[in-house]
Parts: structure tokens; C-alpha cells; sequence
């Protein structure tokens, strides 16, 4: 897995919107990775929700995604497993700002 691409996407939640935070799209470098972590540690790990999109079809990962992140709280992240940026999702997220 060390030659694989890997995407990190994570959002910050308000009370009023949820905005795009951090993209990093192919080999994740190791600044990156560090920003990634600091992310990570600002939550107890039983703040943290994990969702696998992977192998849902479309138009599912969104609306998964969407539906968790309506119900997220602000103390929370949302830690998504997808297999590319989300692309619609953030058109979607754009929208709803």
C-alpha cells in the first residue's frame, strides 16, 4: 500500500454550513500527512464516525455522506473511506452553504 494514491478529504462543521477543510489527492506527502494527524487528534476516538463508500454505486456514496453529515455534531468527524475525491459532493456542499 505504500505506492498506492490515497485521497484525504476532511470537512469542518459549523452551525451554519459544512465547508470543504483539506483536499490532498495522489501520494499524500509527509506535511500532509502530518496536517491529516493534527486533524485526527483533535477528536477522542468515539467522536470520530467511520463510513466505507467504496463499494456503493452511484449516486450512493453522497447520499451517504450527506446523511452522516447532516447528523454530525460539531464535536465529531466524519471519516470517510471513498476511492476518489467526491467530486458531486462538494458541487452539493456548495450549494447547501
Amino acid at each position: 500500500m505504500e505506492n498506492e494514491k490515497l485521497t484525504i478529504t476532511w470537512f469542518e462543521k459549523t452551525a451554519h454550513k459544512i465547508t470543504l477543510a483539506a483536499v490532498a489527492n495522489e501520494v499524500v506527502d509527509e506535511a500532509q500527512q502530518e496536517l491529516f494527524d493534527k486533524v485526527l487528534r483533535r477528536f477522542p476516538a468515539d467522536k470520530i464516525k467511520h463510513i466505507d463508500v467504496r463499494e456503493l454505486k452511484m449516486p450512493q456514496p453522497m447520499v451517504q455522506i450527506l446523511v452522516q453529515l447532516e447528523n454530525l455534531n460539531a464535536d465529531e468527524l466524519l471519516y470517510i473511506y471513498h476511492k476518489k475525491v467526491p467530486v458531486y459532493l462538494l458541487s452539493e456542499l456548495k450549494k447547501r452553504a
